[in-house]
């Protein structure tokens, strides 16, 4: 099987290793392809940007469930890393806790939480939550990503600054504060001026990802960011601020002279350096080619991080000189995909005969195959509807296999359970 780099994976050596990345942002599928097309290494999905332009709310308006749904449709076109904002955490340390292993699933590769109160709040009304209620929600945050995947990110944003009155100092202590006392993978100081994010990331141990807002604030250039040892350059709306500006003004335009504005605007595209785009033009999908696209899209987040479990191979390893070994898969397995290429003398997917277990053809086509009768023939499955209840209804060995050691209360009931498949040998030969 290739070895194929998490998406997480990638995020996180981004931000370890020594030279900067560029970290542009929005909010949509279309903005995230256009950065990958470009080389760009990762897109970041804004809060800010999702609930003015998805939900039409300004700051604070989205909800968790509004973000990994947003989120997910940018994991699904594109093939970097997605770093997503979580805002406070959309509640406490449990509710955190929740969110990471939310994202996690959806296919981010990182995220980061802030400090402020909730709902965020930008200017004079920004306030921020204890040292103390933040550690707890950071310590909830990596436990979630400890269960699920080490490598996702999880960036400690300190959004002190902006609280009218807070010093310099005091956002040091929370950041210093945070990263001890949790071993967060990032921090994000959020501080005011250069000269201060250049102390920011002296002084604080491990990646330092500097925030600098889009009004009056002069940016660093990518070579100081570089020399002053910052982790990456990051622009939270740069596929957005353009295009925001771009329709204010052909709208008053159009609206002060007519199709005239379309036409100087369609001749001025012309004349871009970069050429003219489209949809088609940048998601590269043309109608006879979708059907094939959303295939592979399907494939590769249903397999691109697919892993057996400890146990599958020694117990193949084992049956395999014993018993002929078969597969019958609702369409969810495919052996090649799970390095398991060459394992199986038969396989029967359920898309190949029009049934899906617990249908008992497809274990009928199997007893076919294999050349066997109907009392040598094993199955085991963690299924008990669609594995166990199959195979009862064909009248073969059922054998569920409860890894978690889950309670039967279905009413289905196996011949034989078990933990792990290595306790199948016994069983076969007892049957055999």
């Amino acid at each position: 099987m290739p070895d194929i780099k998490r998406m997480t994976t990638r995020l996180k050596e981004l931000f370890e290793r020594p030279e900067i990345f560029v970290l542009p942002g929005g909010m949509n599928p279309m903005g995230a392809k256009m950065a990958e097309l470009l080389g760009f290494e990762a897109f970041y999905m804004s809060g800010g940007n999702t609930s003015a332009h998805v939900l039409g709310l300004t700051e604070g308006g989205t909800s968790m469930r509004d973000m990994v749904d947003n989120a997910r449709r940018i994991t699904m076109t594109v093939d970097i890393p997605a770093f997503v904002d979580m805002d406070t955490g959309y509640g406490d340390a449990i509710t955190v806790y929740q969110t990471v292993k939310e994202y996690i699933r959806a296919g981010i590769a990182g995220t980061h939480l802030e400090d402020q109160t909730y709902p965020p709040k930008s200017g004079p009304r920004r306030r921020c939550v204890s040292v103390e209620e933040m550690v707890g929600k950071l310590r909830a945050a990596m436990d979630a990503k400890m269960e699920l995947d080490p490598d996702f990110v999880i960036v400690a944003r300190c959004d002190y600054a902006g609280v009218p009155g807070a010093t310099f100092q005091e956002v040091m202590e929370r950041c210093l504060a945070y990263k001890r006392e949790t071993n967060v993978d990032v921090v994000c100081p959020a501080v005011q001026s250069w000269e201060e994010n250049k102390e920011a990331i002296r002084r604080i141990p491990g990646p330092v990802l500097p925030l600098f807002t889009h009004g009056s604030q002069t940016h660093p250039t990518l070579e100081e960011l570089q020399e002053a040892g910052a982790a990456g350059a990051w622009y939270p709306a740069l596929t957005t601020m353009a295009g925001l500006q771009a329709n204010w003004d052909l709208l008053n335009d159009f609206k002060d002279r007519g199709t005239g504005a379309i036409d100087d605007f369609l001749q001025q595209a012309t004349q871009s350096r970069w050429g003219t785009v489209s949809n088609g033009g940048i998601l590269g999908i043309s109608d006879d080619k979708l059907a094939t696209h959303l295939n592979a899209v399907y494939l590769k987040h249903r397999y691109e991080d697919i892993e057996i479990f400890d146990d599958v191979l020694p117990a193949l390893d084992s049956l395999g000189g014993q018993f002929q070994l078969g597969l019958i898969s609702n369409g969810n397995s495919y052996p090649e995909r799970c390095g398991l290429e060459g394992r199986f003398s038969f396989v029967v997917f359920s898309q190949d005969h029009g049934a899906e277990k617990p249908d008992p053809r497809l274990f009928e086509i199997a007893l076919k195959q294999a050349r066997c009768t109907n009392n040598q023939l094993v199955h085991v499955g963690d299924s008990l509807k669609n594995d166990v209840g199959g195979a009862r209804q064909a009248g073969v060995w059922s054998v569920w296999l409860s890894r978690g050691g889950h309670k039967n209360d279905t009413g289905v009931g196996p011949d034989f359970e078990v933990s792990a498949l290595t306790e199948l040998e016994n069983i076969c030969r007892g049957i055999g």
